[in-house]
């Protein structure tokens, strides 16, 4: 019974190694000088596919919450958004790494974007110091639109970039040549996992005092044998 509690007692401590903290590394939507400054139809047929592309951090991060600013042009519409993880290829799209959720015209608010919650049900493991893209695309008969906003102050949003089907622009634009293109209303929130110092030290000393207990009680069982 004395080695069982100090066993359990010794894997509680285990996790203390490392710090989640709740986290959101991209927001071009919740501050209140982030309004609406209007919204691009992300449908094939238009202007789509959209997208706004954001960074993780100096450590991995779970990816558990994606929002968005999301209305339809038209009442009657009941085409279907998607919404996926891309992969970032040179601050371009890449490849999609995993389908976010859908959601149908008929859920969307007309004519004025209201936001809409992609919570995942299992987190998705990102890479750290990695840019991902957001992409949101829809069937033709859709009439959704992604609302965009001229204030790039929000967390993870200046240095980033933002997508329509013609080409890809800097958030913070480019007056030289004449390309600006307001970033798109997105939300990512997660957990970034931040080891606390020593934790390899801590893991080590852990592990080792484990396997210590654990011979020891194998010792004086055959002992008593």
């Amino acid at each position: 019974m004395q080695f069982t509690k100090k066993y359990l007692f010794g894997l509680a401590l285990l996790p203390i190694a490392i710090n989640a903290n709740a986290d959101t590394i991209y927001d071009s939507l919740s501050a209140v000088s982030a309004v609406s400054a209007g919204f691009n139809l992300v449908s094939n047929a238009n202007f789509g596919p959209l997208a706004d592309s954001f960074s993780t951090g100096a450590n991995p991060f779970s990816l558990t919450d994606v929002q968005l600013a999301l209305t339809s042009n038209d009442s009657s519409t009941s085409g279907t958004v998607t919404v996926s993880l891309v992969s970032d290829n040179n601050a371009s799209l890449g490849s999609i790494l995993a389908t976010l959720g859908t959601i149908s015209d008929t859920s969307l608010s007309a004519y004025t974007p209201a936001t809409v919650d992609f919570a995942q049900s299992t987190p998705i493991q990102l890479a750290a110091n990695t840019r991902y893209w957001i992409e949101v695309s829809a069937t033709d008969d859709s009439s959704a639109g992604w609302s965009y906003t001229a204030d790039t102050t929000g967390t993870g949003v200046a240095t980033e970039f933002n997508a329509n089907s013609f080409q890809v622009y800097a958030n913070a634009g480019d007056p030289a040549l004449a390309l600006i293109n307001n970033p798109y209303q997105l939300q990512i929130s997660g957990v970034t996992a931040v080891p606390l110092p020593g934790a390899a030290w801590f893991f080590a000393i852990a592990i080792g005092a484990l396997s210590a207990l654990r011979r020891r009680h194998t010792f004086s069982n055959v002992n008593q044998a």
